[in-house]
């Protein structure tokens, strides 16, 4: 189950990934062809990027974006493919 907003989730994984690669925000902006202002914009949390964004964002530090789903039954209805 989720804890935090998508955003927030995707913002912290970039941040932490970035220093694990020892970049700096600017250093980052270089490597995607952006600004110092979009990697802490990006970093915020603010907004949900593009996958275009995050997938050019993640290959420049040697990461792939991945994406699953999950089916969550509700305890209220079991077996039931939430709307």
């Amino acid at each position: 189950m989720r804890t935090l907003p998508l955003s927030l989730e995707i913002s912290g994984a970039l941040k932490n990934m970035r220093i694990k690669a020892s970049l700096t925000q600017e250093q980052l902006a270089i490597l995607t062809d952006t600004h110092q202002e979009g990697i802490a914009r990006l970093e915020s949390g603010d907004y949900l990027p593009s996958l275009r964004l995050l997938n050019k964002v993640a290959r420049a530090m040697g990461y792939e974006v991945e994406i699953g789903f999950r089916y969550i039954a509700s305890p209220e209805q079991p077996g039931q493919i939430p709307e």
